[in-house]
């Protein structure tokens, strides 16, 4: 039996970004670009997960890479630009969230860490469940998320009355007292890497089904309140993040708006039209917020961009256009008079969303 998790109260300082996915729910997209480089409102989406971590107080992070892992690494450099510290593990072979996290094992030296995805967008605030981690002696926490309608489309994750683990896809233990969403964050102890090999595994599958059996009272399922949650890691997703987000910003979302400014170094250039600092927006342009448009676009004579609408960078858009509930990612090109809404584009492709949004 393993020995059960020692008394850590100490602030957590390490973190670790799963980031080596293929990505394949995002082609034709990630056939060129990594799933943790694809832009959400013209930002990488693991800068999202960076950005989650840092406002919790985690700044010394490792990433495991594999697909296209040099254009992961060349962007990040060493986290100096985010004001954290990144560190890199490279897989050959694809070892699963469990597999790369065991590989990664050195980095952490026997200290407490954070495990996230990167293709997610989310405001929680990580340091009350932290504290309720700690606090509870927890060994691995799962941060979960309430949402009955989105429910059926993800796996079902339950606790008992007293907060603890009872329920997932591969075990349950005893009917749960609520059930949640895992938004794809854990809160773990060093004590867990001896559930866990440096072969190709899931966490979901291997760590918690064994802790759930040999010490379910240090086995959590933590609500996050009164927060939101979006999944980045398909096409439909995507998009539909997007128009949320857009939203949010455009309901004066404190959370986004300073994510836009610190980490992607946006400015509100007038109410709701969100471009790069020192970017000038061309004076024909006319937008109607919310929009955000990316660095060095081009744009033809009596164009319109907005509402709900995002530029990636270097788009190239024709006279007479106008866009609206439209996501261009980086090097979209819009042929001349065309009305454009609902849909996601990637560079001339571009995907009806109608159902989508």
């Amino acid at each position: 039996m393993a020995k059960k998790k020692s008394d850590h109260k100490t602030p957590i300082r390490k973190g670790m970004i799963l980031a080596a996915g293929l990505g394949t729910r995002l082609l034709p997209i990630t056939e060129k670009n990594p799933k943790p480089l694809v832009p959400v409102l013209n930002v990488a989406n693991i800068l999202y997960s960076v950005f989650l971590l840092k406002r919790a107080g985690v700044d010394d992070i490792t990433i495991n890479v594999h697909h296209l892992a040099d254009s992961i690494v060349q962007f990040l450099g060493t986290g100096e630009n985010w004001g954290v510290e990144f560190h890199f593990s490279s897989e050959t072979l694809l070892l699963g969230t469990g597999g790369g996290l065991k590989r990664a094992e050195p980095f952490f030296k026997g200290e407490p860490l954070i495990l996230v995805n990167c293709d997610f967008i989310s405001n929680v605030d990580l340091k009350p469940l932290i504290q309720r981690h700690q606090e509870a002696g927890s060994m691995a926490s799962m941060v979960l998320w309430e949402n009955p309608k989105m429910q059926a489309f993800y796996g079902k994750v339950g606790i008992d009355g007293a907060g603890h683990l009872c329920s997932m896809p591969l075990l349950s233990t005893q009917e749960p007292v609520r059930t949640g969403i895992f938004t794809g964050i854990h809160i773990l102890e060093p004590e867990i890497f001896q559930y866990l090999e440096e072969a190709p595994s899931g966490i979901n599958q291997v760590l918690y089904p064994a802790l759930m059996k040999e010490h379910p009272e240090a086995t959590l399922g933590l609500f996050t309140e009164k927060s939101y949650w979006y999944d980045t890691g398909a096409l439909s997703q995507l998009y539909q993040t997007s128009i949320h987000l857009l939203e949010s910003l455009n309901a004066g979302d404190g959370y986004i708006r300073e994510f836009l400014k610190t980490m992607g170094r946006y400015e509100e250039k007038e109410p709701g039209v969100w471009a790069p600092a020192g970017t000038t927006l061309p004076k024909g342009l006319v937008t109607e917020g919310p929009v955000v448009i990316g660095k060095d676009c081009d744009f033809g004579s009596k164009v319109t961009v907005g509402p709900f609408a995002v530029l990636g960078d270097n788009s190239e858009v024709g006279e007479e256009v106008n866009v609206s509930r439209f996501v261009g990612l980086n090097r979209s090109r819009i042929p001349a008079h065309q009305v454009s809404e609902n849909a996601l584009q990637f560079e001339e492709l571009s995907i009806r969303m109608d159902k989508q949004s």
